[in-house]
């Protein structure tokens, strides 16, 4: 599934930031990025990449949606 075709149906819906960024870093910077930033604990997003925490699917839910 290509996530970047499915901007045009969810631009539109009002977003928290956190998603709306994540929708950004999607439009701009493509899928691998996106998956890299929604798994990222948002407080380590400007760490070093040895630094940054990863997280479960279940935390990623938790914060996206």
């Amino acid at each position: 599934m290509n996530l970047c075709k499915s901007i045009d149906v969810v631009k539109p819906l009002k977003m928290n930031p956190s998603n709306k960024k994540a929708m950004g870093i999607l439009e701009t910077k493509g899928e691998k990025a996106f998956i890299e930033h929604v798994f990222t604990h948002p407080e380590d997003h400007d760490k070093p990449q040895y630094e940054k925490r990863q997280l479960s699917y279940a935390e990623m839910r938790m914060l996206y949606g």
